[in-house]
C-alpha cells in the first residue's frame, strides 16, 4: 500500500494477546487478514488486495502491462507454477 501512494490507515493486531480474535473480527467479519476495507468494499486475499490496489491506483509496483504482471504473479505463495509444481 505504501508503493501505491494511497492514503490509509494501517492497524496491527498483536497475535499473541487475548483481545486478539476480537480485534479482528472488528474489522473482518471472517476473522481472516491481511483485510483491506475501502467503503463498503472488504477484502481478505493478499492477492486480490495487490489486483485492487494496482488498478486502482495504477501503480507500476505490480506491474502495468500483461507480461510484468505475469511475471509477478508466478512467484506469488499459493499461485503454480513458482518453480516447483503445486502439491
Amino acid at each position: 500500500m505504501r508503493q501505491s501512494g494511497a492514503k490509509f490507515e494501517e492497524i496491527v493486531v498483536l497475535f499473541h494477546t487475548e483481545e486478539r480474535s476480537e480485534l479482528i473480527r472488528k474489522h473482518s467479519p471472517t476473522g481472516l487478514v491481511p483485510v483491506l476495507t475501502d467503503g463498503d468494499l472488504l477484502i481478505n486475499d493478499s492477492l486480490a488486495i495487490a489486483k485492487y490496489l494496482a488498478e486502482r491506483h495504477r501503480t507500476a509496483a505490480y506491474g502495468q502491462r500483461m507480461p510484468q504482471r505475469g511475471r509477478r504473479r508466478r512467484c506469488i505463495p499459493g499461485s503454480a507454477p513458482c518453480g516447483r509444481p503445486r502439491r
